[in-house]
C-alpha cells in the first residue's frame, strides 16, 4: 500500500534488536526516497503547468 511503511518487530515478529534497528534504518531511507520523489514530481508538474498544481 503506497505511503504505508513498517519496520522492526512490526514487519517481522522474530526480529531481534539489531535486525529491527537495521529494518528501521532501511525503512527510513526508503521513506526519504519516496518523499524526495514526490517533491520532484510536484516541482516538475509546477514547472510545466503552474496553474495545475495544488497549493
Amino acid at each position: 500500500m503506497p505511503g504505508v511503511w513498517v519496520a522492526g518487530n512490526v514487519g517481522d515478529l522474530r526480529a531481534g534488536v539489531i535486525n529491527a534497528a537495521a529494518q528501521g534504518f532501511t525503512a527510513a531511507t526508503e521513506i526519504n526516497a519516496d518523499l524526495v520523489a514526490e517533491d520532484v514530481r510536484r516541482a516538475t508538474a509546477a514547472a510545466r503547468a503552474p496553474e495545475a498544481v495544488d497549493a
